[in-house]
């Protein structure tokens, strides 16, 4: 009985597809590692941003910096808005942001970072009874976004996590990153967006932003 021998260029096409296929797995897990690091690294600056703000007043503003957007915050030396709450818990994630490995540098032409801060109906965490800084009810380190958190997010995050009652206020910090793939591969840009917009958050109470007790 003669066996059937498979032509070679069969072998070669099937060799062709399997490592192609192996190929595009392979580069779509390497960039989604490189996602992965810099969304984490977006995490813990916006964690460590209001983790320092909870502790700081939100009324204490300068005139130059408040106004949003607000370029002048890290201009001249010494930087003008040293004191300011908003431009301070700005500086904490974008030096966290640098300090980090792989370091992720914002574009001011693109990103953001993006600040705001809630008060409570006193001990109801159902109620929003105010947004600072007013007008909008949020701050914005270049212009380029506005705080995407609505007052009724912010309640069902609370809820959520068990929080009927509050007598704190709460610090919201945002951060909106474009994320240019590092590969470029066609096969990748052609599926997911390149840029790809990046928004992260993290909220912690405030006690400055607390309410006033009703007599």
């Amino acid at each position: 009985m003669r066996r059937t021998r498979r032509p070679q260029g069969q072998s070669l096409i099937e060799l062709v597809l399997l490592f192609s296929t192996l190929l595009i797995i392979f580069s779509g897990l390497v960039e989604f590692g490189f996602w992965m690091l810099e969304y984490s690294n977006l995490v813990v600056a916006a964690r460590n941003a209001s983790r320092f703000a909870l502790d700081d007043d939100y009324r204490f503003i300068e005139t130059a910096c408040t106004p949003s957007p607000s370029p002048a915050c890290f201009t001249g030396s010494p930087p003008p808005c040293t004191k300011d709450f908003y431009c301070k818990t700005a500086y904490i994630a974008l030096n966290t942001l640098l300090q980090n490995k792989p370091a992720v540098a914002l574009d001011p032409a693109t990103d953001d970072v993006v600040v705001s801060v809630f008060t409570f109906t006193e001990g109801n965490a159902s109620v929003v009874t105010d947004r600072h800084p007013a007008p909008t009810g949020y701050w914005s380190l270049y212009g380029n976004y506005a705080s995407r958190l609505s007052n009724s997010e912010i309640r069902s995050k609370l809820a959520s996590q068990g929080v009927a009652h509050t007598s704190a206020g709460y610090v919201a910090v945002e951060i909106f990153y474009n994320y240019h793939h590092k590969l470029g591969l066609p096969w990748i840009t052609a599926f997911v967006p390149n840029p790809m917009l990046l928004h992260v958050y993290t909220f912690m109470p405030l006690y400055s932003a607390a309410p006033t007790p009703t007599p």
